[in-house]
């Protein structure tokens, strides 16, 4: 059973109706530290797992979080809360150095990191590295670097010469390669639906969603055999 935390993204592309419960919010808890997750946590309709849902005040949360004491550590301590025991839990949050991703990282103490394989993205990479680093000494803390994800990935000779050299330097850290999807994730967006739930209606999406839907098992596949060698 799979709890997916969205901090700054919507779940309506899943079918959830993410308006239909009011008052606390992720937000609310994390900055007030008041409030109950169970009673926020919705069931997607067409899928196996439940969601946290995000709330947009949660761009809001840098500021707020700012002059907090132990403010590194509110998410960990709304996720410890839920009473229901999911196999997995997944923070999704946009990338940065700020509380907020603070808060994911340490909540977690895994990371599994989305790239593009071409020159802009390659300093960011060291970026999260240097992150990990800094939480690790000042919240004395763990956070295992679960992976790399090369994401929009077409193959072409730049790319795979920017995955080659990430290969040579962290063999480990190189999930299973995402290629760019575009229609079939609008498409089943759209539709209410995960790539895995959803049923296309044209028959030419057929095939690109079969090789979508491999990809991301082989990705999942990829992360749980990571955590099991942490484990052995």
């Amino acid at each position: 059973m799979n709890l997916i935390e969205y901090l700054n993204a919507n779940s309506e592309g899943i079918g959830a109706d993410i308006h239909a419960k009011s008052g606390d919010s992720i937000f609310s808890m994390s900055v007030d530290m008041d409030g109950d997750p169970n009673a926020l946590i919705i069931r997607v309709p067409h899928d196996h797992f439940d969601i946290l849902p995000g709330h947009v005040k949660m761009s809001q949360a840098e500021g707020k979080l700012g002059p907090e004491r132990n403010r590194e550590w509110r998410l960990a301590r709304v996720l410890k809360a839920i009473d229901k025991p999911y196999d997995f839990i997944l923070v999704d949050c946009a990338p940065g150095t700020g509380a907020v991703s603070d808060n994911a990282l340490l909540a977690c103490q895994r990371v599994l990191a989305p790239a593009e394989m071409h020159e802009a993205f390659m300093p960011a990479i060291g970026g999260v590295i240097m992150q990990l680093r800094s939480l690790g000494r000042v919240c004395e803390a763990t956070v295992d670097m679960i992976g790399f994800v090369p994401v929009a990935y077409r193959g072409t000779p730049d790319e795979a010469a920017y995955l080659d050299a990430l290969k040579a330097e962290r063999p480990a850290w190189v999930a299973p390669s995402l290629r760019y999807r575009k229609a079939i994730m609008n498409a089943s967006r759209a539709a209410g639906h995960s790539v895995f739930s959803y049923v296309p209606t044209r028959r030419h999406r057929k095939e690109p969603l079969r090789r979508c839907q491999e990809e991301y098992r082989e990705l999942a596949a990829f992360v749980v055999q990571r955590i099991g060698e942490e484990g052995s």
